[in-house]
């Protein structure tokens, strides 16, 4: 996750980074296994070994500055 400084919707120079990727993905689905197998509509956290996690998602904001 970064801070997009400069407004151009993209990560380049000058962009913070405010996250490690640590292999998981956050993925919306429109409806069950949409992308990865183990997958329900909504969101789902898909973990590097495989893993889906379609219990409700804490401790994550979406909306974060």
């Amino acid at each position: 996750m970064f801070r997009d400084a400069n407004n151009n919707n993209r990560y380049d120079a000058g962009d913070t980074v405010l996250s490690a990727d640590n292999g998981k993905r956050l993925v919306y689905a429109q409806r069950d296994n949409q992308f990865v197998g183990g997958t329900k509509a909504g969101w789902n956290l898909v973990n590097p070994n495989g893993n889906v996690q379609t219990t409700l998602l804490n401790n994550y904001d979406l909306n974060a500055l």
